[in-house]
């Protein structure tokens, strides 16, 4: 049951408004600690706001930390330009009114509608069990990458990355139409204050925010981390039954070339080095990602993602995107083959590879490539793969077939 306050509001029995004018209020998009969203919709223009207001209207509900950190994720939200960070929108000044009339004084957040749901979702599917595709973790990797260097050029951390604040954008000018962006800042803060307070998710928090030690951007490299850990193998790295208090314990102990600690059925503890097997990535980058990740989960904090007291680990995650890598199905012996290739490298060099590996002779191996059409052609008169590569860039991360 609704009542009406003014002519162009209506609110329901709770006092919340459900109408404002044109703009009507949907459904509810999420739901954290003090904050709400709410989807809202323009009945005639057909545009949308995710609207994040105060669970609660009164401000003495709210600590002072938490009515300042409110304010200051309004603040940063309104600076941002970047496009792997949810954009902030004005609100339409008829819907400002209509939703202050009856909000508290803390100011409300209009940001764009991201229409896919978040990465959460996409990871819960059954198919994902196991992880994501190729092709859609080095979307990911390359759009968290961008937004947490947009962030950190800012003197801006995040302290609170998760599958839940990573949302799909539709974007036409991506291959697979998706775009993949950063919210809730909610618990951002800049680099250069003191961050010692214990906020996070807690699955993906850094070691050092248990210990209350003071938190730096290394933060946001343990959080990042965690989540393309699982994003590849669709579990998180350490102790998932475990609570985080549980697993910290295990955690200081672990080697630096330790990337994920699992309970095994009777009770032991395994430490791995590698990601787990039980994945849908070639095993080229999976090696190149496992270097990487030994620096991101490092527990030190003074040592994680840096090298030689040389901050690098966004820009290796660069590197390993721009790797090229060929693929090769083995039909001789039912098995994927991965090798990274240049420019220059010859045919005859990747033949000397798929020899050693399967142990067929170069002179007995017929190498072939399928097109769009699915047509297959030898490709055994090409001197240089980089260039085959080139010609026919689909080809890059797809499969080779090798009789």
């Amino acid at each position: 049951m609704f009542k009406q306050n003014n002519p162009s509001t209506l609110v329901d029995i709770n006092g919340e408004p459900t109408s404002v004018g044109d703009w009507k209020r949907e459904k509810e998009l999420g739901s954290g600690g003090f904050g709400v969203v709410h989807l809202w919709l323009n009945k005639t223009t057909g545009d949308s706001l995710a609207i994040k207001k105060c669970k609660w209207n009164l401000e003495s509900h709210l600590t002072e930390k938490q009515r300042e950190r409110w304010k200051a994720e309004v603040g940063i939200m309104e600076g941002i330009r970047n496009e792997n960070i949810v954009a902030y929108c004005k609100m339409p000044e008829d819907l400002q009114r209509g939703l202050s009339y009856y909000s508290s004084q803390l100011p409300l957040l209009s940001m764009e509608y991201c229409r896919l749901g978040n990465l959460r979702s996409v990871l819960v599917k059954p198919e994902n069990c196991c992880g994501l595709r190729e092709m859609e973790i080095l979307c990911i990797i390359s759009d968290l990458v961008n937004a947490l260097k947009y962030l950190h050029k800012l003197n801006v951390i995040h302290r609170d990355i998760k599958p839940e604040n990573v949302v799909l954008q539709l974007c036409d000018t991506r291959p697979r139409g998706v775009i993949y962006k950063l919210i809730d800042l909610g618990y951002a803060k800049e680099i250069d204050s003191e961050t010692a307070s214990f906020v996070g998710t807690l699955q993906y928090l850094a070691p050092e925010i248990f210990i209350k030690q003071k938190c730096t951007k290394t933060v946001d490299y343990w959080s990042l981390g965690i989540v393309i850990f699982e994003i590849i193998c669709g579990i998180r790295p350490f102790l998932h039954t475990f609570t985080p208090w549980q697993s910290l314990a295990h955690l200081e102990k672990k080697p630096s070339d330790v990337i994920a600690i699992q309970l095994t059925y009777n009770g032991r503890m395994e430490f791995f080095t590698q990601l787990f097997k039980e994945n849908h990535i070639n095993m080229c980058l999976a090696h190149l990602i496992e270097k990487w990740l030994q620096i991101a989960l490092e527990f030190s904090p003074d040592l994680r993602g840096s090298y030689n007291h040389c901050d690098y680990i966004f820009a290796v995650l660069e590197e390993i995107l721009l790797k090229k890598i060929i693929m090769v199905y083995s039909v001789y012996t039912c098995e994927f083959l991965s090798y990274e290739i240049n420019e220059s490298t010859l045919l005859s060099t990747v033949q000397g590879w798929i020899g050693r590996d399967t142990k067929i002779p170069i002179m007995d191996q017929c190498i072939a490539a399928t097109q769009h059409s699915d047509s297959i052609y030898a490709i055994g008169y090409y001197n240089k793969v980089g260039w085959f590569c080139e010609v026919w860039p689909h080809v890059g991360r797809q499969k080779l077939m090798l009789w």
